[in-house]
């Protein structure tokens, strides 16, 4: 698969359906670091997205 190209500034939508505790949750981790919501959730998405693929080039190794 091919690294997203970090030049592209194209932005899409993406709706989640999640419980309201899980939302609360999300929303006071973020403003404890300074981000919205959506930069909060960005952030961890891609960081587990790396880590995913980092395990599995381990697993491969």
């Amino acid at each position: 698969m091919s690294q997203p190209d970090t030049a592209d500034t194209t932005t899409f939508a993406v709706n989640l359906r999640m419980r309201g505790d899980a939302r609360a949750l999300i929303d006071c981790a973020a403003k404890a670091r300074g981000k919205s919501r959506t930069e909060f959730m960005i952030d961890a998405a891609l960081r587990s997205a790396e880590e995913a693929f980092l395990d599995q080039t381990l697993v491969r190794a």
